[in-house]
């Protein structure tokens, strides 16, 4: 209970777990304290109202403050530090819920860990608010839409949160798919006010904030994501946004679904071949791109879904984020990646270039990952593993390569291109800020003692000059790129 000392007025009571053996610690942080229980698990309280700023496992260690942060023992914190090099924050390790899913809304970092969405801002990493939800744990993600953030839930839960103070406005179930349930996977786009997400176990939801009083959650895409016999049962795929279409592509039960964004209901769809490996889709004029195995491109007509061509890719297997641009489709293969011309008919009459960006051998284990392209036409590959390259698209020339460093697990580093500057390549090699066309580097962070090991997820934020990245041990740093 919290009580005014000078009148005995309460001026809040409640319980939030077991409070056996607590120990209390008022902080020099406005009007906050801290409660520590028996359990390790620690509680952030702001005294005026007696609201739960933010909850997680930690220690029963007195608290540490840095700064305008606090330090719960020796792993858990609000947030450690805010300087010029940048700032960390972690969230509860115990359970760990397998990645911190991240989103932006202005200038606030989202966050969910366990049964929390948590905001920051992305300025400094401090505090905003720290909202538990009922049910399960958080899966899948929090999204941004507008005024709101979507979460959902590992027990087929959607929760729809007010973006500026974590309210919770509505709670709805996902209906079920092919008359059984699943949760929402990691696989989701944001069209407008629509949020389609890729199930667990198969179909295609869309959650429609078009009107915010009345939210929807509706199936786009009725289809379990299983074959019979095949070993990737049940495996979530991705999901790539068009013009004005969202692309599913089911690899293991061999379809190319084209959702109608405006209708969220299913336009067309086509066979493509059945296989386990990650699929990459890119829309370009009245054409769609489509991998359709390891050496092989389909072309399908946008409006129809059918397929007016097969390009093979000979050199290399093809893996990653497929970009079109400038009248070319890029593909990343294992050596570098692949160019075939977007007209169809050129591509299979042998208009398909390849560059070989690493050296023979040094990536030969490990797919390039992911490709982006600037607006001015210089497309960067960052390798899982080991190497980085820009390649100018206009003339097929490699204009700089560098190695990120050697890495323990499948991701590949975060990264993004902004303006003319290359930002990410979490790694060995520490977060850079490269020049996009001659790779120098402006600056270079380092992580050090337990980071320098974590498994970072693959995407960076850039809100404001502060480039974000989270990992899945649930570490989210922000580091300041400048304007």
């Amino acid at each position: 209970a919290f009580v005014d000392v000078w009148t005995g007025a309460v001026i809040a009571a409640g319980t939030s777990g077991s409070m056996y053996n607590s120990q209390v610690y008022p902080l020099p942080q406005n009007d906050m304290v801290l409660v520590s229980n028996q359990y390790a698990v620690t509680f952030i309280y702001r005294l005026s109202t007696g609201e739960m700023l933010t909850r997680g496992g930690g220690t029963n260690l007195p608290p540490v403050v840095e700064g305008d942060c606090v330090v719960v023992g020796r792993i858990v914190f609000t947030c450690i530090g805010t300087t010029a090099d940048g700032w960390l924050r972690h969230a509860s390790p115990e359970p760990s819920p397998g990645t911190v899913a991240f989103g932006v809304a202005g200038d606030r970092v989202l966050v969910t860990s366990l049964s929390d969405v948590t905001a920051m801002l992305a300025a400094n990493g401090s505090l905003v608010y720290s909202r538990g939800l009922p049910g399960s744990a958080v899966n899948g993600g929090v999204v941004a839409v507008g005024d709101y953030v979507v979460a959902f839930s590992t027990n087929a839960a959607v929760w729809v949160l007010d973006v500026s103070t974590g309210t919770l406005r509505h709670t709805m179930q996902m209906p079920l798919c092919q008359q059984a349930p699943t949760s929402a996977s990691e696989y989701n786009v944001v069209v407008g006010a629509k949020v389609f997400v890729a199930g667990q176990a198969g179909c295609v939801f869309a959650v429609d904030l078009t009107n915010p009083a009345n939210p929807a959650v509706t199936v786009a895409v009725n289809a379990l994501s299983s074959a019979s016999g095949n070993a990737n049962d049940g495996y979530p795929t991705p999901l790539f946004k068009g013009a004005s279409t969202v692309y599913w592509l089911d690899a293991p039960v061999g379809l190319l679904t084209a959702i109608d964004t405006a209708t969220a209901t299913t336009r067309w769809r086509s066979q493509v071949p059945v296989g386990t490996s990650y699929r990459a889709v890119a829309e370009y004029g009245v054409f769609v791109y489509a991998v359709a195995g390891s050496h092989a491109v389909n072309v399908h007509a946008a409006n129809s879904g059918d397929i007016v061509a097969s390009v093979p890719i000979s050199n290399g297997t093809l893996f990653g984020t497929v970009k079109a641009f400038n009248g070319r489709v890029w593909l990343p293969t294992y050596a570098g990646v692949a160019s075939m011309n977007a007209d169809p008919a050129a591509a299979v009459a042998g208009d398909v270039q390849y560059v070989e960006a690493f050296p023979t051998g040094q990536a030969s284990n490990t797919a390039a990952g992911e490709i982006s392209v600037s607006a001015d036409g210089v497309l960067v590959i960052v390798n899982p593993q080991e190497n980085s390259a820009a390649v100018d698209t206009s003339t097929h020339r490699v204009l700089w390569t560098t190695s990120t460093g050697a890495r323990n697990n499948g991701n590949q580093p975060p990264f993004d291109i902004v303006g003319g500057l290359v930002v990410g390549g979490v790694s060995g090699d520490g977060f850079t800020v490269r020049d996009l066309h001659t790779g120098h580097v402006f600056h270079r962070w380092k992580l050090t003692g337990a980071y320098q090991t974590v498994t970072f997820d693959d995407r960076v934020w850039i809100v404001d000059g502060v480039a974000m990245f989270a990992s899945l041990d649930n570490l989210v740093a922000g580091l300041p790129i400048g304007a």
